[in-house]
């Protein structure tokens, strides 16, 4: 059951992904194809208001295919000729298209959906003027654009359910461990965290993964502290933080140690303002992290093998939904809220980078086309697209190779 439940939420976070894309598609005229939540082969799907709406094989994502979103070229290629377009209506009705009859059949190039002749062979109609390449730029962009946006939202939304359902965590500090770090620095009660190796604090829980990525190396840690005339002095501290935890039945070099400098922090009262308030710097905070992990990754100072992808995810939203289960129904949707805004981030962050085949990508050349006035040739742009696809692939071969690695405990 509780793959099931993660398998649900991961299809959800990519069905609101999708639906973004959907959304400002039709809203800007756009005829979108396919609506797919899943990849590979097709498991179900229906038709409604000109869509088919699929079901795929492998959970790992989804697409929203819109009419000419590669060119006119491709779309030309979905199109009949007139020739055959002329003897197709010839075969269903017995008229040719260029008759004067009064009974003659209109053509059918403005007609959206598809048709069959005498033998059951499907007739393909051209959707004339509702193509992604025959609309302006602006509404191009704001359809590539609306999927990340979305997972926004989503990120945002369940922002707020979190912190509604949460003890709310400030970044001020209520008490200093005896024998601590941070007492031995000088941290008192009452300071506020302000930064962490220039790392300026959003949420608390930033502060655990800026003292950790060092590896027990000292931090400078800054504080804002009130002084007794009232005004407020920001001072910086260099500690050493201390490891808390390691697993005994590996040596201390190969051990996963965690480290910290020994502060709590503050609660606020759970009300509307604050979840509003904290809502939003949660999100906030994500997103942050999530451009940081990424500066790690490019930086070399996080392995490639620490990538997580879709296998490793569903594992861990797994396990996160069977420990709660044991604290309650309030447990348990904050868990599964906690994962929803972590993951949906993630997947706005990385689906803006300006990497071929993924939205980011297209809104390169979008931009550009923007600035110049000028389309780049569909060839080229399809051509770049299809170099980054596969190389993306790639990536999640590696990606989930190293899940799996992970969950049978051989890496």
């Amino acid at each position: 059951m509780s793959i099931i439940i993660a398998l649900l939420v991961f299809s959800f976070i990519v069905f609101i992904h999708e639906l973004g894309h959907f959304y400002f598609a039709r809203r800007g005229g756009i005829t979108v194809e396919e609506f797919a939540i899943g990849m590979g082969p097709k498991l179900f799907g229906f038709h409604s208001k000109g869509c088919e709406w699929t079901v795929r094989l492998l959970p790992i994502g989804g697409f929203c295919r819109m009419l000419g979103e590669d060119g006119q070229a491709d779309d030309e290629k979905k199109a009949i000729s007139e020739e055959e377009l002329d003897e197709s209506v010839h075969q269903i009705t017995g008229k040719s298209e260029t008759t004067s009859d009064e009974t003659s059949v209109e053509p059918l190039t403005n007609v959206q959906g598809e048709g069959s002749d005498n033998n059951g062979k499907p007739v393909k109609r051209q959707l004339q003027g509702t193509a992604f390449y025959e609309q302006s730029v602006w509404t191009r962009i704001s359809a590539v654009i609306g999927g990340p946006l979305f997972n926004f939202i989503l990120a945002l939304v369940f922002s707020f359910i979190l912190m509604a359902l949460s003890t709310i965590s400030t970044t001020e500090v209520a008490f200093v461990a005896e024998d601590s770090p941070a007492e031995a620095a000088g941290i008192l009660k009452g300071d506020v965290m302000v930064s962490i190796d220039g790392h300026r604090l959003v949420r608390p829980r930033e502060a655990s993964i800026y003292i950790n990525v060092p590896a027990g190396d000292p931090v400078d840690v800054a504080v804002e502290r009130m002084g007794a005339d009232g005004t407020i002095d920001t001072l910086t501290y260099e500690i050493k933080p201390a490891v808390i935890e390691m697993d005994p039945t590996l040596p201390a070099d190969e051990s996963e140690n965690y480290y910290q400098i020994g502060v709590g922090y503050t609660t606020v009262e759970t009300n509307f303002i604050n979840v509003l308030k904290y809502g939003v710097l949660e999100c906030l905070s994500w997103i942050k992290i999530v451009f940081y992990s990424l500066g790690l990754l490019v930086t070399g100072q996080v392995s490639g093998t620490a990538l997580a992808g879709p296998v490793a995810l569903v594992s861990e939203i797994s396990s996160g939904y069977e420990r709660s289960l044991t604290e309650g129904l309030k447990v348990v949707v904050a868990n599964l809220s906690f994962w929803i805004v972590l993951i949906s981030a993630n997947l706005g962050i990385m689906n803006l980078l300006p990497i071929p085949a993924l939205d980011g990508g297209r809104l390169v050349f979008l931009s550009l086309e923007a600035i110049s006035g000028k389309p780049i040739a569909p060839e080229k742009e399809g051509f770049i697209h299809f170099i980054g696809f596969v190389l993306l692939m790639a990536l999640m071969v590696f990606v989930m190779y190293n899940d799996i690695l992970r969950l049978f405990g051989w890496g």
